[in-house]
């Protein structure tokens, strides 16, 4: 008689089942494992949208990561972009996507962010992955940290070199920190003169020129290297035919200023098209592999576990960072341009509070009838004190390019106009210290004399709000 054990009945369809779920996944692996990245990055991805909306970094990183989409798109067409097979690309991409996880709760986004793109770099294997790494890297919203942290070393490198330059030509010049006397004038150095916004664009170009080009990563080194230089030595001369134009050597307008600048970058971008690779026209498309099933499940663990990490510290970190609870600083009266004012101070605002969490010092603001005081004290060097004019353009003010100007008792401060619902502004802002009285109107060479003399410590943060009247 024909019978038929229990277990057959039973497990036969459980193996169909799971063979289906099984060619499932595989068939569909890619976009599981995209889902699985958007996961594990979504608190860099929620970072990265809040800073393009607060004011403080202007959106020119839309322009890059437009770009970056668009040659991922067109290597997923050209059947170039794939998720790489090869064992050690996958271990070292796990690894740098789960350090990236693990450490939201100590490392600052910014570092987070490389970290997670150099492991999705080593995740995907493309022809044009150098470029298309370049181009990410110059998506993130780092202008502002890099004015902050280079602005003051190439101000000074350029002032340095446009007066031997200028000194070359016949010119008597010669530097003062950030200043030029040339002709017995001084000129200085602007921040907008440091080259920042000049440099991120020359790159840009050259990340645009080696994905388009498919180049090498040793290719792609090399032709940002060569740019870097290009566009440091264009801004110096850029530099100094401002400079010409500020002692009455050239015709002045803001006009002729924009042409000089736009000139000098396209001397700079001209040598580039000496250093582009010719195209490789024999290249051969090979169709990679499929993934086993082993790999698959490994990956979908690692990245499982990169994603839950990341979304669970992220949930965690507003309640477990350290906050500094803003403590007041203590006056009855202040002066300014040789006026001693009687102030009263002021409860911070929702907004005001939201700037002093995490800032590792003192603040306080006082009023004195129109005019707003601000004042921030520091021990150390710290990057968490932004330039007024950072604060006010992120709670939407519209802020004018700012000037030094010297007041009473030859008191050097950085003047612009705001402007905010209908209302006029001038802020004048400056960081003093309370030691020996030295002033910096600019943030980023404050931190670098902080950091090489801490003892000229502590410093206070001075804005002043003055109102105008109001607009027609």
């Amino acid at each position: 008689m024909f019978t038929l054990t229990l277990h057959r009945l039973t497990i036969i369809p459980e193996r169909k089942s799971l063979a289906t779920t099984r060619k499932f996944f595989i068939r569909h692996h890619a976009l599981f494992c995209l889902l699985l990245i958007a996961l594990s990055t979504w608190p860099l991805i929620n970072w990265f949208g809040k800073r393009f909306n607060d004011g403080g970094d202007e959106p020119w990183g839309l322009i890059p990561l437009t770009a970056a989409a668009y040659f991922a798109f067109r290597s997923y067409q050209q059947g170039t972009l794939h998720l790489t097979r090869h064992s050690a690309r996958n271990a070292v991409g796990y690894l740098l996507m789960l350090i990236s996880a693990l450490s939201t709760l100590h490392l600052p986004p910014m570092l987070r962010a490389i970290l997670a793109l150099a492991g999705i770099s080593f995740l995907f294997s493309s022809r044009r992955q150098s470029g298309w790494l370049m181009l990410l890297l110059l998506s993130m919203p780092a202008l502002s940290s890099a004015e902050f942290y280079l602005g003051w070393p190439l101000r000074l490198l350029v002032s340095q070199c446009s007066a031997f330059l200028l000194d070359l030509v016949g010119l008597s010049a010669q530097s003062k920190g950030t200043a030029i006397l040339c002709n017995n004038q001084l000129v200085h150095v602007d921040p907008a003169c440091s080259g920042i916004r000049f440099l991120w664009h020359g790159i840009l170009v050259a990340a645009w020129i080696a994905t388009w080009h498919e180049t090498s990563w040793m290719k792609t080194l090399r032709l940002v290297t060569a740019t870097t230089i290009l566009v440091i030595l264009a801004n110096i001369l850029r530099a100094s035919l401002l400079i010409l134009q500020g002692i009455g050597l050239i015709p002045a307008g803001d006009l002729l200023h924009e042409f000089i600048g736009l000139i000098c970058f396209a001397l700079a971008l001209l040598p580039l098209r000496f250093l582009i690779p010719k195209p490789n026209t024999s290249i051969v498309h090979i169709q990679p592999k499929k993934h086993n099933a082993t790999q698959c499940i490994t990956r979908y663990t690692c990245l499982s576990a990169a994603a839950i990490s990341s979304l669970s510290l992220g949930s965690l970190k507003p309640w477990v960072g350290k906050v500094y609870t803003p403590s007041t600083i203590t006056l009855q009266e202040f002066s300014f341009q040789g006026t001693t004012m009687n102030v009263v101070p002021c409860t911070l605002t929702s907004e005001e509070m939201r700037f002093a969490e995490h800032f590792p010092g003192t603040i306080s603001v006082y009023r004195s009838g129109n005019t707003q005081i601000i004042l921030r004290e520091m021990n150390l060097a710290t990057r968490k004190l932004h330039a007024s004019r950072d604060c006010l353009r992120a709670s939407g003010y519209e802020v004018s390019d700012a000037k030094e100007v010297t007041g009473a008792h030859n008191n050097v401060w950085l003047c612009y106009r705001a402007l905010h619902d209908g209302q006029r502004y001038i802020v004048h802002e400056r960081i003093t210290s309370l030691v020996d009285q030295s002033t910096w109107t600019d943030v980023s060479q404050w931190f670098w004399h902080a950091l090489r003399r801490p003892l000229n410590g502590p410093w206070r943060a001075e804005t002043i709000i003055q109102r105008e009247e109001e607009l027609p």
